[in-house]
């Protein structure tokens, strides 16, 4: 799973993992090895060594019971997820969401469909219209309706 992730978003330089056996195993290390990236093992049972980690997941959790009546667990997920990454953070560099760091753009969402878009105007390219017109003859004729 770790190789699929790695192939789509790069090799990090660093990884921080418990001492679980699918991160201690000669495998593992090797292809960290191989790939450049240093393999950082914290103690698996305090959940202050990984302060992050814990309060992302604390953050989940809270906004999947709240979405526990609105149907599936994937659906919630989904939804969290896709919230979640297109909210902007101010501990990040320029305030920027986490997409937007990762891919450089934001993305559109339902409340893009908020925004006023005033009508684009129509470029009428005069000069084709009046070659049209010329060789179909509609610049002279009357048409009613």
């Amino acid at each position: 799973m770790l190789k699929e992730i790695f192939v789509r978003h790069g090799l990090p330089e660093t990884f921080v993992s418990d001492h679980g056996p699918q991160f201690a195993n000669n495998c593992f290390l090797k292809f960290c090895g191989d790939n450049g990236i240093r393999h950082i093992r914290t103690n698996p049972y305090p959940p202050a060594s990984n302060g992050q980690c814990e309060r992302m997941v604390g953050t989940m959790k809270n906004a999947l019971e709240k979405q526990r009546s609105s149907g599936s667990i994937d659906t919630s997920l989904q939804t969290f997820l896709a919230n979640y990454r297109v909210t902007p953070n101010e501990n990040a560099p320029e305030g920027k969401s986490p997409v937007e760091l990762t891919y450089g753009r934001q993305p559109r969402t339902v409340f893009d469909l908020l925004k006023y878009k005033p009508e684009e105007s129509i470029r009428r390219n005069e000069k084709m219209e009046k070659q049209y017109n010329r060789r179909h003859g509609y610049g002279t004729k009357q048409r009613s309706f």
